[in-house]
Parts: C-alpha cells; structure tokens; sequence
C-alpha cells in the first residue's frame, strides 16, 4: 500500500517510477530515487511512509488556485480556459480579462454559474466544479496576461497563443545543404589560434560561393575561460551569453581611435604568441582568450573615459542582463571563487560597484556588446547571402554558471541532469548539469527559456536544440547515487512547444530537434506534429536483421553522415574509432569484436543499399568513393536539409570529440581543422564533393 501511495503521489509531480529501458525492457525506479527526487521538486515526505499525508497535501494544493499558470492557445483552434472553484461558490460573481500583448483587451463577468461545468471533483472531502470558459477566436499569437477576480481576490496567468507548426516544416522542399564546422577548429591564417566570429564571416561567404545554404558551428556560449579547465560547449557558464575567446579583435571599430591598444598590436612579444598559436594543433583557450583581453581591456578603458556610449546603451537596453553579467564575471574573479563560495549577500545577488574592480566590470561589459555586434554582422552577411546562420542551444549550464547564481530558484540543486544505461553506457549518465524545476518554470511565465530562445534566435535561422526529450521528460539522477537509478522527470512539453513554434515563426527560424538514442515514439510524433524537425543520421538508420535494414531521411528531416558526438566518416568506415576505443579502455576485446561484426554488417547494408540505387560500381568501396556516394544519396533524398561534416571531406579520421574519455586521454573540443580556411576551401576534393552535393540537391543528377 505504501509503494502504492509513492506511485499515485509521484504521479501527482511528474515523476515516473518506472520506465523502458535502451534494451525495450520495463526498468522499475528505485525508491530511493524516487523519494529523492520528490523531496527536490518540493514534495513534504521524507520516508514511504509519508506518501498518503503528501498526496492529500498535494491534491489540496491543486486546486487552491482556480487558475493555472499558463495555458495554451493554438491558432486557428477553439480554445479555452479551464477553471477550478468550489461547488457551494457557484453563485459567487466573477470578472474575467484578457490582456493581450498588443495592448487589446477582452472581458466576461457575471455569476460562475453561466460559464459551462465539465465535471465535477471531490478532493479532501470538497466538492469542486471544473468550469470552462471560451476564449475569444480573434486571438493573435503572443504572449497574453489574464485577470480572474472572484471573491475580493486576484489571480493571474499567461496565455500563449501560438501556430501549431515551426516556421518552414518542408517550406523549403528539396534543394538545400549545408556544411558543419566547429568554430574553434575554423581557423584561418589571420585567426588568434582558433576561429572566430570573422572567420565565421569568411566561411559564409564561401559557403555561398558553392551553393550552400546552411552553416552549422557548436554553441558558442560563454565559459569561465579565466580557468584553466578542459572545453565543454554543451555545459557552458551561461546560454545568454557568448564566449570571449571568439571575438575578433581586429574588427573591433575602435581599435583604429585606441592608440594603447594598437601598440600592443604591433609589440613583438604578442605577435610571437600568436605565431606560436597558430603553429600549435590545438586551441588553447586560456592563452588565447588572455591575449585578447589584453587589448580588449585597453580598448574597453578607452571607451568608458569617452563621452559618446550611444552604442553600448542601445546595448544595455536589448540585453538587460548584460550588466549582471558583467558584474557577476568581476565578482568571481576580485574573490577567485565560484559563486557557491560567494559570501550570502553576494550569492543572493545583492552586488554593490565596490564588490568589484571597476576595469574587469567594463571589459566584460564591453566585450559582450563586441561579441554581439560581430555576431549581428555574421547574420547580416548569412541573410544577404542566403545562408541560413545553425546554431546550437545546449540543454543545460554548469550549477557554478551565471544562470544558476541568477536565476537560483530556478535550478535544482543535488540533482544533475543525465541518461539511464544504454548499450554504450551501461551505467547510465550523469551530465554534471543541475535540471530546472519544471513548476518554478511555469509559475515565472517561462522567461528564462523565452530569453534563451531569443538570445539565439536573434541571430540564427535554424537553431538545432539538443537533446530535444528535454521538451517532454528529464533523467535527474540525485547526488551521491549511480547514474543507473536516476528517475525521469516530465516537463510542461505543450507550453515548451507554443513558445518554440512563436518565437520560430516570429524569427522565421528552422527548429531541428536532436532526437536521437532511446527516444520514445511519442516525442517523435508530437515533433512531427509541431513541425520540429528530427535528425537523420545514417549510421543510426542502418538496422542489420530488420525489413528493410535501411531507412531513407524524411522530409521533416536534417541528415547527415555523423555527428559531433560521433566518428568522421572515414575513422567510422575504416574501424578507427573501434581500435581507438579500445586502446582508451572504453570496452574490452570482447566488446570491441562484437562491434566489429556489427560494423561490417552496416558496412554491407550501406554498400549494396548505394548499389541498388546506382551510385556505386561493385568495385568502389574505399571510404572516400563511398563518402561521394553517401552525399549524392542524401542529396536526392526527401530530407529538408542535408548537412556535410567539412572534415569528412578530406577524410580526417581524428574526432572532435570522444563521449566518456577524459582529457588525459583526449583533447575533446580542442582540435583545429587540418587545414586553414584558406587551404581546404581551394582543396579539389573538398570543392568536388560539395559540387557533387549541390548538383543532386539541385536535381541536376536526378531522372
């Protein structure tokens, strides 16, 4: 009975005690997991035996306000709000208001009796009526506020109104393409070491040159670059904010008025740093980004002794938070300390300017609005070419991050977000990443999310959101237990839905869902349905013992041959990372030749699926005639979009990066492209394989 009641209250939170495992095996939750993760998101219980008391704690909690939070209205579709009130108020007059956000507005008033029952409910003893009241059909999409008064009190909620699809679900047909490069490794011989945003100007204009319409790059969020730890693009310190190190010093527009800042430019020690930087295989971050800071800091002085700060006002006034931000950076490195270790005062955010050097403020303040300039240049010169700008938004921060300091109520602390054990990781994943709470979501009308989408979508025309369940459920797995025995978590998905679809159709911006792994077939559905678009991966359609044992990519789809998480195309056809596997103790022999024979099963799948369909001669299975074949597949296929790793195309077998290996073993994020932007975009195989691309995504090859 007790297992019972911690099932039925766990319901009552979200929270599933049992779910499918990678192996379609049903996986039961343990009960310390359960109650852990209860006890995070609020739940009065301590022990099983505390359950029967919460859940009637809970069930009166639901319906003390005759409101929720928010509520959704889809476009085109009748809507309405639903209201809880107790039976015996039937007779109670109520007013009921719509504000809407272009400033319109809409009543209802009278007796609750006029607006129609659609059941009855009795929780604790109390009858209560579930009433429903029509919304107006006139309802534009946007974020609306209604007012309910009833009995001398005031509740308030949000209403999304929004289109049911994202902007573009198959507008684009066939014919697009794209290209995926990580920025730090798109280096150029003018690049400080790794790239930056103007190489990223550089490369879509090339990118234009051959066709293209997409250029993919990692998230380019900020990271505490004044420590010395290994990158991680997908735990960033902020999804508001963009990192330093890809500034382009050089564009800066007041470097030709900051004599200071010119002569450190032309002093012979830097210039020999940066030779070395470039020289060197690797980014290495924390040099760079303090090279740069160097000048930056000399022309963020220069700046604030000005008279004229036009510019960064009309800053400070888009990005209200710029200045927490900044003051946040000067803060932690005056005390040399995360935010955990801040004295209370300072954790709380109460930030006085004598709590920070005034120089480390106005640098970071000054290089947030370069770094947003620079980027609004890249998304002009993608629109006027006809590149749509991809980029990246991570599904978490790091707990010692901005966002966590700021935004404290919001993210779970002593719970990390994760994965439970698949046929890769048998223990389950712990990503290190603290969850938000999905009702302190709501109950603040989802601004963080809206401000995150915004922040990318100023700049981007398709943002590809990583590990898309999030929308749905979590893996929170609690401190100080396995990764195997976390718990899923569900989150709002039809509230997380509307402001996608909103904010991509105000944006006219693709939305691309990473949906890949263990992914249940609803979240798929509800995608397709919303138009978000999936990823296709080829490997991962390529089924050995099914019928049929390969899938094409639809055409809600992006494809390509891999991702950063997985092997270039020629380290994957030739085994490489199988050997690299095990030389790294990521599996032992055994393993290593069961993946093996599965390898050379897909290998024959794909070689005889190309065949079929005349893009291969039976003599032709070297990687780089396969790899042609793949692109003319892809390029004929239904996908909206295709997308080609520009590593693949010269045959690098070295990863970007290697899921679950230490840095001790390899540099993850760190590696520069074998050649400079200058050297691969005149490459012959680098230019044929695009040509190739782009003539069957034209349908030049085609019939």
């Amino acid at each position: 009975m007790e297992l019972e009641h911690l099932d039925r209250l766990a319901t009552l939170y979200g929270v599933l005690t049992a779910y499918v495992d990678a192996d379609r095996q049903a996986r039961r939750v343990s009960v310390e997991g359960i109650l852990a993760v209860l006890q995070a998101l609020g739940a009065p219980i301590q022990k099983e035996q505390d359950a029967a008391e919460a859940i009637r704690w809970r069930r009166q909690q639901l319906m003390e306000c005759p409101l929720e939070p928010v509520y959704v209205a889809w476009e085109g579709l009748a809507n309405a709000v639903d209201l809880r009130v107790q039976a015996k108020r039937d007779q109670d007059q109520y007013a009921f208001t719509v504000h809407t956000e272009d400033g319109r507005q809409w009543s209802s008033h009278g007796q609750l009796r006029g607006i129609p029952t659609i059941r009855q409910k009795t929780v604790e003893g109390v009858s209560y009526t579930l009433k429903r009241l029509a919304l107006p059909e006139w309802l534009t999409p946007g974020y609306h506020r209604i007012r309910l008064d009833l009995r001398g009190k005031t509740w308030e909620s949000l209403i999304i109104a929004a289109p049911v699809k994202a902007f573009g679900h198959a507008a684009n047909g066939r014919g697009a393409w794209g290209v995926f490069m990580p920025l730090h490794a798109l280096h150029s011989q003018r690049s400080w070491g790794g790239g930056d945003f103007g190489d990223l100007e550089s490369a879509v204009d090339w990118v234009a040159d051959q066709g293209g319409a997409a250029l993919q790059i990692l998230p380019i969020l900020a990271e505490l670059r004044e420590v010395d730890v290994p990158p991680a693009p997908y735990s960033p310190d902020s999804r508001l904010f963009w990192d330093e190190c890809y500034l382009d010093v050089t564009a800066i527009p007041h470097l030709s008025q900051c004599q200071a800042a010119r002569e450190m430019l032309a002093d012979g020690h830097l210039q020999d740093e940066l030779k070395a930087l470039r020289a060197a295989p690797m980014v290495d971050y924390v040099k760079q980004t303090a090279l740069k800071r160097h000048v930056v800091e000399a022309l963020a002085k220069w700046y604030f002794n000005g008279a004229d700060h036009s510019g960064l006002d009309s800053y400070r006034t888009r990005e209200p938070l710029a200045e927490s931000f900044a003051a946040f950076r000067a803060v932690g490195e005056r005390l040399k300390a995360n935010w955990e270790r801040w004295p209370a005062r300072l954790m709380r955010g109460e930030i006085h300017p004598s709590d920070y050097d005034a120089d480390t403020f106005h640098y970071h303040l000054y290089s947030q609005w370069q770094l947003d300039e620079q980027l609004g240049r890249v998304a002009v010169k993608a629109s006027a070419r006809h590149v749509r700008l991809c980029l990246d938004l991570p599904l978490g921060v790091k707990q010692s991050g901005f966002d966590p300091w700021k935004e404290s109520e919001l993210f779970v602390p002593g719970m990390a977000m994760g994965a439970p054990p698949d046929p890769f990781f048998r223990g389950g994943q712990n990503w290190s990443l603290p969850p938000i709470h999905p009702q302190r979501l709501r109950a603040q009308g989802y601004r963080y999310f809206i401000a995150c989408l915004r922040r990318h979508l100023r700049y981007a025309k398709i943002l590809r959101l990583d590990h898309v369940m999030g929308l749905y459920r979590l893996f929170w797995v609690p401190e100080g237990m396995p990764a195997a025995q976390g718990v899923y978590v569900r989150y709002p998905s039809r509230e997380l839905l509307a402001i996608l679809t909103l904010e991509s159709q105000r944006q006219q911006a693709l939305i691309v869902g990473e949906n890949l792994g263990t992914v249940p077939e609803y979240v798929n559905r509800s995608m397709r349905r919303h138009g978000i678009m999936s990823t296709y991966v080829v490997p991962f359609n390529i089924t050995p013992g099914k019928s049929p044992p390969a899938t094409p990519p639809a055409e809600d789809s992006v494809a390509s041959l891999n991702t950063h998480d997985l092997p270039t195309f020629a380290s994957f056809w030739r085994g490489v990372d199988i050997r690299n596997g095990l030389k790294m103790g990521l599996h032992d022999r055994r393993l290593a030749k069961r993946q093996c024979v599965q390898r050379r099963l897909t290998r024959r799948i794909l070689l005889a699926w190309l065949r079929e369909n005349g893009l291969l001669t039976l003599q032709d299975d070297d990687a780089p005639s396969v790899l042609k074949a793949c692109m003319a597949m892809l390029g004929a296929s239904a996908a909206n979009l295709v997308m080609v790793n520009l590593e693949d195309t010269w045959g690098e077998t070295r990863p970007q990066n290697m899921p679950g290996v230490g840095p001790a073993l390899h540099a993850n994020w760190q590696g520069k492209a074998r050649y400079s932007l200058e050297e691969f975009s005149r490459m012959p195989e680098v230019l044929c394989l695009l040509a190739t691309l782009d003539r069957w995504r034209k349908g030049v090859n085609r019939g």
